[in-house]
Formats: structure tokens, sequence, C-alpha cells
């Protein structure tokens, strides 16, 4: 007879297999999430529940007899029966329901599907639901090296063919189970640059040309490589079977804001173990589950492989998305975890940040927030001491405090507040709550708008305001503005003032309870403008009023009537256009007038200071603040990048762009050139080289979180065709992302190649001996040498400097949390000598870097970055006089 056409024909196995392990000889690309070969596509419920009768058949093949132990084949599909049903919540068995010896016409030459039809056909077996056939016959593979075939018809109903029972025989049939009951296989992903995620083209191919789907190389999962033990299936293939009690994984659906959660062994019985979330800007779905040696993990969740994995879907199958894609030996992969402090990012930007790993549990924070702009906040006087203030949130969400000085500058800031960047807006609402004190108003991506409480007073035990109080639940996610505009209805409560998309103001009064009272439609028409600015009593009539930017960049102001009226429209100026930020402060220089601060994208700020309606109403413009280095979420300094013989800077935004900055020979960097479009950010370290491919140009050396290392070979120029350097070699695979510190150290050893130096997580130190050459069969660097045993994690900044101290030696630099810097000379051959304590203070930077021979007197300098985002200059000394620098001077703008 003819049987029906199984729903899949998996072969578990492949050529040359180990005593360990199988492998599929078949390798599968494809779009992610897509159907694999003849995969089912329908889930199963939890309804789906009962024993499997199990007909047991040995054959003994045409050309080949030998003993089949029916005991051993016993023994299999008892511990098949026993994984499933742990698996299926005890719903799901298999038990042998009769046996049966018999010879075949089959041969051992067929291939495994043939030889399964020739058998079925001679039994004569039909397929129904909780019923299978499993074959034994008396050869020690089948074809193509295999270690067994499944097939299933229903996903309770299936036939399995296996070889001479051997070591693998127990788990490879509980696999082929896994078959018969609908699953397919558990993969990983591949790519040939490293990429950790890629989207699919529409005609399934993938984005990342570099990556492809390794069938069957997730060695965490029994329906991957076979082994001796029996790990549990991943969570889709788990979702997908339709076991358990369908409440092991947290469906969280569209990642929305940044959110913490803690994960359960998924080897255990706990409920919502396992997390899943659904992109929003792919709609792909990513599970985390964390693998700890718990029940059927034990073998297989240790060392690297006892972390967080990040899976998907795929089909009836799965796919592992691992730190490192590149491809491995052999069958298995011991780094297929993410661990604490790594984070795995989507191809659409959503970020999976490791924050723990204990031996019961782990803490993982799923970002889905873009980047974050810099906000600009005119809160009034926050920090009690009369004088309007300047709040700045910054790109990396903190926030900022610059005290006024009562002449329209600022004093320096402090830091007020972390995890601001969870907000789309952020009002200075004057004293909204009615108890003397200004507050702040600020609104998520989700719609809800939460009060924060003043207190008044800003010092080291107090940030100014208190915990967050939600005051909107949702919807303020439909207006594009919302602003405090003070009192602007006249009943002495400072109100807030939002726009619809269509232009419509909305005003929400104030009740004096830190809560907003019912709104009122105020005014229309007001689309035609791209920013709106209150401000304080501009034309001195006593009312607050509202002034609007319109895309050309003329600047409009509209009285208030004091009952929330605009009236009287006038321009008051043009070529505002060219600032990202325009607020108005109040009086911030005490002359009884109100001002205005407007700070330009690259972080420059500007004071106007008002005249109360006196010609366009306000004075020239006035700088009060040089930053914007705070754009930056990476700084490399780089020996000459573009040949003119002075140093330079490299600069990296959260958006993956890179910009050159050229050194100008005097101490500090000229106009920015972008020399990176994109992509940049998928590095985690950056690190100067100097030469060292050996042509002469200086050139740039750059680590993915995957431990593998990129050299960016420099071409000594940078213009306009050029970005300074050509297209990357790798020069290292996994394992460079052991070490938490590298830098770039010139010729540390007198060889005349330029080195590297890399602390471990232990605190050791590791020289990587250049070698002046760079090629396919040449990584650039020898074996490395232990330079310091322990000892050097005290140190949160590590830096190869130059000849620090004019010896004619390179040197290390290392600052430590208490902020010394530390001088560590060396000897000429690749060892340190004893340190010295060159500086106090200098954990006011966020970075310290060897910014090489800055200006023209021949030393090496020092480069460093506030947190409230300047840029500062130490001009080396040769260690004469002391410390080896001289004070700091401002070394540059952004732009």
């Amino acid at each position: 007879m003819t049987s029906p056409e199984p729903l899949f024909t998996e072969v578990i196995g492949g050529s040359n297999p180990t005593s360990s392990a199988s492998v599929e000889s078949a390798s599968i690309h494809g779009k992610k999430g897509a159907e694999q070969g003849h995969a089912a596509t329908e889930a199963y419920s939890l309804t789906r529940s009962g024993d499997i009768k199990v007909k047991l058949v040995m054959v003994q093949l045409a050309d080949r007899t030998a003993t089949i132990p029916e005991a051993d084949a016993r023994a299999a599909v008892s511990t098949s029966s026993e994984y499933w049903q742990a698996m299926s919540n005890g719903r799901l068995s298999m038990s042998v329901d009769s046996v049966e010896n018999r010879s075949s016409k089959a041969t051992s030459t067929q291939s495994y599907s043939s030889m399964m039809n020739t058998i079925a056909a001679e039994i004569g077996w039909v397929p129904s639901s909780y019923t299978a056939l499993v074959v034994f016959v008396s050869t020690p593979t089948l074809s193509d090296g295999a270690y067994g075939a499944g097939w299933s018809y229903n996903g309770t109903s299936g036939r399995v063919l296996m070889p001479l029972p051997a070591t693998l025989t127990k788990s490879v049939l509980t696999h082929e189970f896994g078959h018969v009951l609908g699953l397919m296989h558990a993969n990983r992903l591949r790519c040939g640059d490293g990429a950790v995620d890629t989207a699919s083209n529409a005609d399934g191919s993938f984005a990342n040309g570099s990556c492809s789907v390794e069938e069957y190389k997730d060695n965490l999962d029994l329906m991957g490589v076979s082994q001796t033990s029996q790990p549990v299936v991943s969570s889709p293939i788990y979702e997908f079977g339709g076991f358990g009690a369908g409440n092991e994984v947290r469906n969280l659906g569209k990642a929305v804001g940044r959110n913490s959660y803690e994960l359960k062994a998924w080897g255990s019985a706990d409920a919502s173990r396992a997390v899943k979330f659904t992109d929003p800007i792919s709609g792909e779905a990513y599970n985390l589950e964390l693998r700890l040696p718990v029940g059927n993990d034990a073998a297989t969740a240790v060392s690297g492989n006892r972390g967080v994995k990040v899976v998907q879907a795929y089909g009836a199958g799965s796919i592992a998305l691992q730190p490192s894609t590149t491809t491995f030996n052999g069958y298995y992969s011991y780094n297929q975890t993410w661990q604490p402090g790594q984070s795995f990012k989507t191809h659409a930007g959503t970020k999976v940040t490791i924050d723990w790993i204990s031996n019961s549990g782990a803490g993982i924070t799923i970002d889905a927030l873009p980047a974050a702009k810099p906000l600009l906040v005119a809160p009034g006087d926050f920090n009690g001491d009369g004088i309007a203030d300047l709040i700045q949130r910054k790109v990396n969400g903190e926030l900022w405090l610059y005290p006024g000085d009562g002449t329209g500058r600022s004093r320096a800031g402090q830091r007020i507040g972390t995890g601001w960047e969870i907000y789309t807006s952020i009002l200075g609402t004057g004293d909204f709550n009615g108890d003397g004190r200004n507050d702040l108003v600020a609104r998520k991506f989700d719609g809800s708008l939460w009060f924060y409480a003043g207190t008044g007073t800003v010092a080291a035990g107090s940030e100014g305001y208190l915990g967050a109080v939600k005051i909107g639940d949702f919807g303020w996610e439909t207006f594009d503005s919302l602003l405090g505009v003070r009192d602007f209805d006249g009943d002495g409560k400072p109100d807030i003032l939002a726009r619809r998309p269509d232009g419509v103001l909305v005003l929400y009064p104030g009740m004096g309870t830190g809560r907003p009272g019912t709104p009122r439609e105020i005014d229309y028409g007001w689309e035609i403008f791209d920013q709106l600015i209150p401000i304080q009593d501009f034309n001195g009539d006593g009312t607050n009023d509202l002034a609007a930017r319109r895309p050309d960049g003329s600047l409009w102001l509209y009285s208030n009537s004091g009952a929330a009226k605009l009236i009287q429209p006038q321009q008051i100026g043009t070529g505002w256009g060219i600032y990202a930020t325009i607020v108005g402060t109040g009086d911030a220089n005490g002359d009884r007038t109100a001002d205005f601060v407007a700070s330009q994208a690259d972080g420059n700020v500007f004071f106007y200071a008002g005249t109360a309606m006196r010609d366009e109403g306000y004075g020239s413009a006035r700088k009060i603040g040089d930053f914007g280095w705070d754009a930056f979420d990476s700084l490399t300094t780089i020996e000459d990048f573009n040949g003119d013989k002075f140093a330079d800077l490299l600069a990296r935004k959260p958006d993956g762009t890179l910009w050159f900055y050229p050194g100008n020979g005097n101490g500090a960097y000229g106009v920015p050139r972008k020399i990176g479009l994109g992509g940049w950010d998928v590095f985690n370290a950056l690190v100067s080289v100097r030469d060292f491919t050996g042509d002469g140009k200086n050139d740039l050396i750059a680590r993915k979180p995957d431990g593998s290392l990129w050299i960016y070979p420099g071409t000594g120029r940078v213009d306009a065709g050029d970005p300074g350097y050509t297209s990357p070699k790798k020069i290292g695979t996994a394992g460079w992302n052991a070490f938490t510190a590298l830098t770039g150290t010139g010729d540390f050893n007198g060889d005349g190649k330029n080195d590297l130096v890399a602390r471990k997580s232990d605190g050791s130190l590791w020289l990587y001996r250049g070698t002046g050459t760079v090629s396919a069969s040449n990584e650039g660097y020898t074996a490395p040498i232990k330079i310091g045993d322990y000892g050097w994690e005290v140190f949160n900044q590590l830096f190869g400097v130059g000849d620090f101290n004019a010896d004619g030696k390179n040197d290390v630099l290392a600052r430590k949390f208490d902020g010394t810097l530390w001088m560590y000379p060396g000897d000429g051959k690749g060892k340190l000598t004893t340190p010295r304590r060159i500086g106090t203070g200098w954990n006011v930077f966020d970075t310290v870097l060897a910014a090489g021979k800055l200006n023209a007197d021949g030393f090496p300098d020092l480069v460093a970055r506030q947190p409230n985002g300047s840029l500062w200059a130490y001009s080396g000394t040769g260690m004469q006089p002391n410390e080896g620098y001289l004070a700091r001077i401002f070394a540059g703008s952004v732009s």
C-alpha cells in the first residue's frame, strides 16, 4: 500500500558523526519565522493529550543481519516517554503496545525514506491518532550516516526509523518522537560578519547577505544536535507544541518603553519563567529564557551556555541568536547564551540588556525607546535661591540642573537624575501643587503623565524633587506639543497647554493640587508652527504670553489677554531656525524682563535678554554654554589620521555614525566631518593602535560584542572621497570579550612594532606584541604575555599615552574610581615599572583619553570630557614640572 504524505521527513544524523553527536547533513537558508520544508504550520493546543501506542518492530535487512536487542529498543521508548511526559505536564506519553520481529526485502543501501516505505508496506501499517510505528533495522547507521529518521501525520501519529541501538539511541529516539509530535529542528543564526540579528527581505532572503540559518546547530535544545543528555526544548518550540500548563512563557506583546523583568530557570517548573516580546518596529517576536543547570538542562547549561538564551520561532522549530554568530568548529557552541553586562539588539533596534544572573534567576531590561533627544527645560527658580535656572535632559537620560547666576549665565551644572530618557516631554510648570516650590511634569512614550513635586532644595542629599506621581493615565501622546505656561487663564494657578496635530490648542487649567483640571479648546491654526515657546510676561502687561517659530525660522509673539485668549500676533525675529530648542526662562538676569535661552543641536547655548518689547523684545545673542560632546557614546583619540602631523579624535554617536575631529595643532579640535554613515554602533570598543599594519598609516581596531576583533586600516587622508580607512579585516575571533579594557600602547617592547595591552575581569594585564603586518595568515600580533598578575581592576580607565615622561619609553596611565590618576612608566621591554600618582580629582570626567601630540611641543597630551558635555585638554610637559601636564584649556565645540 502507499503511505500518506507525511508532514515532514526529517533525518537525524549526518556524515562522519562522532560518538557524542549526530548532525543534519543539509543546511537551510531562508526567512526567519518561515516554514521549514514540509513543516507543520499549525501550532498545537493544550488539549492534545494521551498515550501514543507504539508498534515496535525489529527488522533484519535483506543484505545485513544482526541481533537487535529488544530490551534496548524498549528502554529507548521508555526514555522518550519520560521526557515527553515531563515536557507536556504529564499529558503525553509513549508505550510499547506490540512487538514484532521480521525480515524485510529492504536493504542497507536504500535511502532511509525508501527503506521505511518498503518496511511499512510489508507490515501493512496505517497511521491513526495516538499510534506510532518504531522500526529498528540491522545496520549501524542509516543512509548518509544518519542515526534516525522521523515522520509525522497529525501531531499524535507517525513513524520512526532507527539503526542498531548504540550510545545515542535514547536521545535520538526522544528527538524523533519530537518529530512525531509535530516539531522541527532547533537551529542557529550564522552571520559571517558577526551580526547577532538580521531582517528578512520580501523574497525570504536575509537583508544581511552574510547570514544564513544553520539547521540543527542549537545544542541547548533536544531538537538540535543529539547528545546523551536531553535538554529542554526551547520556548518557541514548547509553545508551538502546546506543552506544559500554558503559563510558562509571559507574552509581553509589543515592547513599549524601558522595562525590567525577572527570568527563572527554563528547566524548572516555575510559571512565567520565560519572556516573549514583539519588536515594535519589525513585528518579529523574540523569546528570552534562562538556561541554568536545572532539571534536564543540568548537563548542558554550563560555562558559556549558562545564561540568557535569545531564540525565535522558525516555523515548527526555532532559531537561536547567539553572542557570536560566526561559525564554530564541530557540532557544538559553548558560548550560546548572553551574560551579565552584555546587550542583545534586534535588527530593528530594541535592546535587551542582561542585568544579572544568579543560581535561580536573572534580571533583564528590554528597551524599546528611541534614542533620547536633548531637552532644555525652564523650571523657574528650582533650587530656592531666587534666580531662574535651567534643566537639561541629556542623550544618556541624565537630568542636569544649571543654576542661574543672576546675569543670564549658568553656574556649574550638577546631575539631579538618571533614567529620564523614558519621557518624550519634560515641562517646567512653576508651582503646580501650590506649596511654593517649582515643579516638573513629564510625559512617557505610552502617553501617561507624571508629576514631580519640587522640594526647593538641590543639595548632596536632594535632587530637587520628590518621587513621580501619575496624574494622567493615557492619551497624552495624542498631543505633539506640551507646555508649562505658568498661570495662563488668570486664576493664579499654573496651567498646562497642549497642541493637537490638527493645530488646536487645548488648555488644562491647574488646580493647585499637582493635577490638571478639565481641558478646553482655546485656539486653532497653530499647526503652522514647528515650535511653541511659553514665555513669562514678555511684553510687560502682567500676563504670561506664547511665542512660536515657523519652519522658515521666523519668530512670532502672541500676547495673552490674561484669560487664555491670544491676541495681537506680531513677528519679532527671523533666523531662529538654527536652534533645536528655544525656552522662555523668565527673568534670568535680574532686570525684571522675561528672557529667552536657545540651544543648537551641537549643544551650544545662547542667552537673549528680554527688553519688554523695546525693538524686537530682546537683545543680541550671548553664548553661555559650549558643550555637546555628551552627544557621543564613544570618544577615541587617534594619532594623525589625516596626515597633517597633528593628533585627531574620532567620536561616535548612538545612531552609529562616526565623526572625525581634526587636531588644529594648538591643543584643540577643528570642524568635524562625518566619516561613517552608520553601523559603528555594532562595536563595544574602538581602539587607536597607531600604525598596526606596517604601511605607515595609523589604524583603528574595533571589537564586537561577540568577541571578534576587526582592524580598519588607515589611508592617511580624510577628505570628501576618503573616510580615512579602508574595508575592515577580522584579526581576532571570539574571545576578545573576555577583556574589560583594551588600549593601544604604541611600541611598548622596543621592537619597532605597535602593541596592544588588555585587561581581564580578574584584574590581570596582558600584552599582545604587534608584528607590524596584517594579512590572511597574520593577525598582527603574537600570543599574549601576562605583564600584570592582579589588581588592575581597581582602575576604571586604562590608556596607553605614549612616552609621557620623556624617557624614550612608552608608558601607561590609569585612573582609579576615586579620581586619582597614576602613571606606570614602561621599561621599553614590555614591562611596567613602579607607578607614580600624578593627579587627583579626575573623577569629574566621564572619559579621559590619551590625545597624542595635540599641540606642537612634542609631548603627549590628555583630553577629558565632563558629564555636562564640555571637552578639556591638558597639555603634556614630559613630567616637568610636577604632575606632567599644564592646566586644562577648553578643547573645542562639537561643530
